[in-house]
């Protein structure tokens, strides 16, 4: 399980304004969904566990979290800081984009290529799982709002979050999208036809099959926001 996080522009801008204490949600889509017609049991130590309907001897989607609950710690767009002196302790030679830096060079290095001594936030979280759609306006408004969309709770929330996930990307020979519901597909290049049996649309992105995933099942990390290197 992962014990550090790398986060969007837009959290890092957020995360740089809360002070040590405050709270924080993070949400991740389940890249893996699962199967359809299962039914969300619950949590294990280090697993998510679903169902099917079989009441006599029903089959089990149970994999392992992806976060460690504890600490995680929060990495964002990052560079060496070369104009500080050489006396300055390893924890202050950094710079950081969500600071509003002006990069000599404008190349900034990807939070996945952060090193620890970097990282000058961190995450006191627990896990939970949820559908995209079952949060209530205000909560989810919470966790994304960004100046870039109007105070209009659903369709701001449906925008900014069709921004982020809808968009088809590459899975094994074929695409995949996480869109907040249908309504979406206005947007995106799609063939559909109905199967050889008549049972279902089949679509398709680029001549290559396209997975829908509209109001996927997400990871809601929730917890209290923690200043200062820490190793996690």
């Amino acid at each position: 399980m992962k014990t550090k996080l790398c986060l969007t522009k837009d959290e890092a801008s957020h995360i740089a304004k809360l002070n040590d204490g405050d709270p924080l949600v993070v949400v991740r889509v389940m890249n893996e969904q699962p199967p359809e017609g299962y039914t969300y049991m619950g949590l294990t130590t280090n697993r998510v566990c679903f169902r099917d309907k079989n009441i006599f001897h029903p089959d089990l989607w149970n994999p392992l979290l992806p976060y460690q609950p504890g600490k995680l710690g929060l990495r964002e767009t990052w560079d060496w800081d070369w104009t500080t002196d050489v006396d300055n302790t390893l924890e202050e030679r950094f710079m950081y984009k969500a600071d509003n830096n002006e990069h000599p060079c404008e190349r900034w290095q990807s939070p996945a290529t952060m090193p620890e001594p970097a990282i000058r936030s961190w995450f006191d979280m627990e896990v939970e799982c949820k559908q995209v759609q079952s949060f209530d306006p205000g909560e989810i408004w919470d966790i994304i709002a960004t100046d870039k969309y109007e105070l209009d709770w659903l369709s701001s929330i449906k925008d900014h979050w069709n921004d982020l996930h809808a968009k088809p990307v590459k899975s094994g020979d074929g695409y995949v999208c996480y869109p907040y519901d249908m309504d979406f597909l206005e947007n995106v290049d799609y063939t559909a036809w109905i199967d050889s049996d008549n049972s279902c649309y089949v679509c398709s992105h680029k001549d290559k099959p396209l997975t829908i995933h509209a109001n996927p099942w997400v990871w809601v990390l929730t917890g209290t926001m923690g200043k200062g290197v820490v190793k996690c």
